[in-house]
């Protein structure tokens, strides 16, 4: 019995391998930064340490996702590689969202163990930055904004398959995400679940993230089923 899983893990592997000097370099450097970032706390040095963590956000939020997102067009041979192999259109739209939620997973997992470090050497100035919303912020840049982005760009750029470009498109998709997850956040706080801490306020914030996401899904996979791939 042929295993269906196999053309799923070879698309992602070739995505892995597409992204992978991008995706070390990123998450090596961020990795560097929150090590900076943690010694300076601990020293409890008096810099803009206020401007230095959002740098590690942004690269977080931003860069793990613009390098798969890239990586999964025509441009990378990716659409090639998939038309080699025997895969249905509902693993090719599974393939093409997967590595997004995977980069956005291993950031998110890194902002926390920045987090964790920084309240183990140093817990006043921790509670500091969670008071001073750079917790919220950054878990909005972090993982909001990757998600939504993806559920932006992912049908677009299906049903933009025969124009080419799409590098644009990725940032334009960018830019308004990090734009709609701080909306979204403000919106939820105010009107969805008002007057509650914003660690709730982010994970509701996350829920609905996670079910654009869905939607995005579904409807990637009902533009499939419509075009010639």
């Amino acid at each position: 019995m042929p295993n269906n899983r196999r053309p799923i893990l070879g698309l992602l592997n070739y995505s892995y391998l597409a992204a992978k000097s991008g995706l070390t370099l990123i998450f090596g450097t961020a990795a560097l930064l929150g090590v900076i970032f943690v010694l300076a706390i601990w020293q409890n040095w008096r810099g803009e340490l206020a401007l230095f963590f959002p740098l590690i956000q942004l690269l977080l939020a931003a860069g793990p996702i613009f390098s798969v997102m890239s990586n999964s067009d025509r441009a990378s041979g990716w659409s090639r590689y998939q038309a080699a192999m025997p895969i249905s259109r509902q693993q090719l739209v599974a393939a093409k969202f997967l590595p997004a939620l995977l980069v956005t997973a291993a950031g998110t997992i890194l902002t926390l163990l920045i987090f964790g470090a920084t309240r183990l050497v140093n817990a006043q100035r921790y509670a500091a930055l969670v008071e001073s919303g750079h917790w919220v912020t950054g878990g909005t840049m972090v993982v909001v904004a990757p998600l939504l982005a993806t559920a932006i760009y992912i049908p677009v750029a299906a049903l933009r398959r025969n124009r080419g470009g799409d590098m644009p498109l990725l940032v334009v998709c960018l830019i308004g995400a990090f734009a709609a997850s701080q909306y979204l956040f403000a919106f939820t706080s105010r009107f969805v679940i008002p007057n509650m801490t914003p660690n709730i306020v982010l994970l509701a914030t996350i829920g609905f993230a996670a079910i654009a996401l869905l939607i995005s899904y579904l409807a990637t996979r009902l533009i499939y089923t419509r075009i010639s791939i």
